[in-house]
């Protein structure tokens, strides 16, 4: 018969990895979304919202840009963001720190904002979130696609 005091058996030692950058979205707002939904902003800007999901949870942020004097290219300009994936939201944050003179000063707050966001809305170590919700209902993530001229996930 076992002895009640003697403790239990530990199953795993290691602690729990800490949840890493899953995926990334962004969305380009058209022309019309702008005009009717983001008032005081040309139409002619370049508007949107990048989204970046970790662990269950999402972070995002809006950004706009000045009209360019060549055709935008939504792709090119998020691929810089690629390089987060699979790294943990601290040391991303950290890396996206580092990265202002090549990315250029846009880039550089956009990631941090959407990483900061997403850094509030992980679960705390009793389970709870520290603020609101952070998931896109898929009614919201169906009207951000009507409402976005380009898209890109990676």
């Amino acid at each position: 018969m076992p002895i009640l005091s003697e403790p239990l058996p530990k199953l795993n030692e290691k602690p729990l990895p800490e949840p890493r950058i899953g995926s990334m979205e962004i969305f380009q707002y058209e022309r019309q979304f702008i005009e009717d939904h983001l008032p005081g902003v040309d139409p002619d800007w370049i508007c949107g919202l990048f989204k970046v999901s970790c662990g269950g949870s999402n972070g995002w942020e809006e950004f706009r840009l000045p009209p360019s004097a060549s055709r935008f290219d939504l792709i090119r300009y998020a691929s810089v963001f690629r390089q987060l994936k699979g790294l943990p939201v601290q040391e991303a944050i950290d890396y996206v720190t580092s990265r202002g003179e090549c990315w250029g000063t846009v880039r550089q707050r956009l990631a941090e904002s959407a990483l900061l966001n997403l850094s509030r809305h992980l679960p705390n170590d009793s389970g709870l979130r520290l603020d609101g919700r952070s998931r896109l209902s898929s009614t919201e993530r169906d009207w951000l696609f009507d409402c976005s001229q380009a898209y890109y996930s990676f």
